[in-house]
């Protein structure tokens, strides 16, 4: 008589590794699938919280330069010296955060540092119509908008006669329409 050998109760040594592995390979996707939605969604909030950013700048901008009693583009900004006193500058410094100054020294900041081009231009055929564009290279944004000077005062560059500029004078309005 012959005697067979029964198979004892677990798991063989290539059982156990043919489960680990395939634990390893689903952890492995799991961990890619993640990191590539934790990537996706950090690059979507980054891009949202630049175009609140641009938004709240261009709408600022609008605001101030809508109702003004003269608008007059400029290169670059005037040294101390020569600025004007009454006037409202609007543009970016050296550093790419929003800049208005107000007559020779005083500055506020109203945005974060996210614009890195600002672009005022003339529209050709109408003296009244200014474009205005927002610019942020890291999120690939950019804003542009379109408003008519109420008062039709809108000067191109005094010295060069540009009409694309970065930097914008602007008197506030006493009265509309004068």
């Amino acid at each position: 008589m012959s005697e067979f050998k029964t198979k004892k109760d677990g798991v063989t040594l290539i059982e156990m590794l043919v489960t680990m592995s395939i634990i390893v390979v689903l952890l492995i996707i799991s961990l890619t699938v993640y990191n590539f939605w934790w990537k996706s969604y950090n690059f979507a909030s980054k891009r949202a919280a630049i175009e609140r950013e641009l938004t709240f700048a261009i709408e600022l901008i609008v605001k101030e330069l809508r109702l003004a009693e003269e608008v007059i583009l400029f290169e670059c900004l005037p040294s101390e010296s020569t600025r004007l006193a009454t006037a409202m500058y609007i543009g970016c410094e050296e550093s790419t955060r929003l800049t208005i100054w107000k007559g020779k020294n005083e500055k506020a900041y109203p945005t974060d540092a996210v614009i890195d081009e600002i672009l005022f231009e003339i529209n050709d055929g109408q003296n009244n119509l200014l474009s205005i564009t927002l610019s942020n290279y890291d999120g690939k944004v950019e804003l542009t908008s379109k408003i008519a000077i109420l008062n039709k005062k809108l000067k191109p560059d005094p010295d060069t006669g540009a009409t694309e500029t970065s930097i914008a004078m602007y008197g506030k309005a006493a009265k509309l329409f004068k």
